[in-house]
């Protein structure tokens, strides 16, 4: 079964649609804008599934979904992709959330005539701590998605393939696919195409004259 829920938007992510995966062409569709996986059969997939395609999205899929796969095959298994841990749950991929008890949950406090922003839970109302799987009240960390990865940042480390640098925390969650290929073309800034078992996809590089290092 696949659990398409870390290719979609995080909680962050304005575009709502993008938050959960959706039943496209037979089979569903995940993307948060960066990254995008189908898979060909909704029975194999977990999780909640909107059971039609999002108004903001219908007629968009289908340029990605008949792409070819051309260019040089990089099976990912053979890819050293950089671990960079999310800050947030160190890696563990879960959390264990508490109401801040400095601010009663409001993320800020009133000192006066003024309202101040609570140092002790950076204004979240809440306190985070990682926590391992199975952790009495621990949920999926929703700062990177239940990955464990961090956001990518231009002085992160990124993975060059072939002619296309790509971010490490869209591979990693590409390998959580069975037998993943990616498809490499000539173009720096091309679209990448991969497939799985049971399914495809389709990546955005990273625009390296954005890049500074």
């Amino acid at each position: 079964m696949f659990d398409l829920s870390i290719f979609c938007g995080t909680s962050e992510e304005p575009r709502s649609y993008l938050h959960t995966p959706w039943i496209e062409r037979g089979g569903v569709a995940a993307t948060d804008g960066h990254v995008m996986v189908f898979v060909e059969s909704p029975q194999m997939v977990s999780g909640d599934v909107k059971d039609t395609t999002p108004k903001a999205m219908i007629g968009k899929m289908d340029k990605f979904l008949d792409l070819e796969f051309s260019g040089n095959a990089h099976p990912l298994s053979g890819i050293d992709i950089p671990k960079l841990k999310c800050p947030m749950c160190e890696g563990s991929r879960f959390l264990v959330s508490t109401i801040c008890e400095d601010c009663n949950g409001e993320g800020e406090f009133q000192h006066g005539a003024h309202w101040y922003s609570c140092q002790e839970c950076e204004g979240d109302g809440k306190n985070h701590v990682a926590a391992d799987k199975g952790s009495t009240n621990s949920a999926l960390c929703p700062y990177c998605s239940g990955i464990g990865i961090k956001k990518f940042a231009d002085s992160d480390p990124y993975v060059k393939i072939g002619e296309v640098y790509v971010a490490p925390n869209i591979l990693t969650r590409v390998n959580t696919l069975p037998n993943a290929v990616l498809y490499v073309g000539d173009d720096p800034g091309g679209s990448v195409t991969f497939r799985f078992d049971g399914g495809r996809g389709v990546l955005m590089p990273l625009d390296m004259r954005r890049i500074k290092k």
